[in-house]
């Protein structure tokens, strides 16, 4: 986590050879953060007999390397409590998004995808439905789409619909995978 920080700030404070124009032309920088809700199904979960509903936190900076198209990279961190049972996830990794519209637009439909490395963790009241001793690990590919609109100059409002497919495993169990479907709420702060 300090280290994404770290590289974050260290590309916001780097100079641009080019001066953006706008908030998703090239060399803009986005900060940003989501709250999202997700629900969790298959065969990753079925431990609990039902699916999960989670809440997360997910920090995010991307650069625009083009207009409209950004890469960067993303954060989700969520910690889930059922009965005694209590799951820390940690998952980072690089993304792009493309936006469409243009300069005079208040609101830019997106769509984007990431791939990110998960590490979670269990409680000592917890059992670890993976069969890990020390927590599990794995991968996740994200696919997103959803619609940024502009508040003011250089703040947006942001919504997302997004999948996810999980694979994690144990330190001496079989990797088992799972499907997410979940919404993103947030908010992003633009620097050019």
């Amino acid at each position: 986590m300090k280290l994404f920080l770290t590289v974050t700030i260290l590309l916001l404070l780097a100079g641009s050879n080019y001066a953006a124009d706008w908030d998703l032309d090239k060399g803009s920088k986005q900060i940003g953060g989501y709250i999202n809700l997700r629900y969790m199904s298959g065969d990753l979960y079925e431990y609990y007999d039902h699916g999960i509903t989670v809440i997360t936190l997910s920090p995010y900076f991307q650069y625009f390397i083009q207009p409209r198209f950004s890469i960067g990279g993303l954060v989700y961190v969520s910690k889930t409590v059922q009965g005694d049972d209590t799951w820390n996830s940690l998952s980072i990794g690089p993304g792009m998004t493309y936006y469409f519209g243009n300069s005079d637009s208040k609101y830019w439909p997106f769509v984007g995808t990431a791939f990110l490395i998960t590490a979670d963790s269990w409680g000592a009241n917890g059992n670890d439905p993976f069969g890990g001793e020390d927590g599990t690990s794995g991968s996740t590919f994200q696919f997103a789409g959803g619609m940024m609109f502009k508040l003011v100059d250089h703040i947006h409002l942001k919504g997302q619909l997004y999948y996810q497919f999980n694979t994690l495993g144990g330190n001496h169990a079989e990797k088992q995978s799972g499907n997410v479907i979940g919404l993103n709420f947030g908010i992003s702060g633009f620097v050019y």
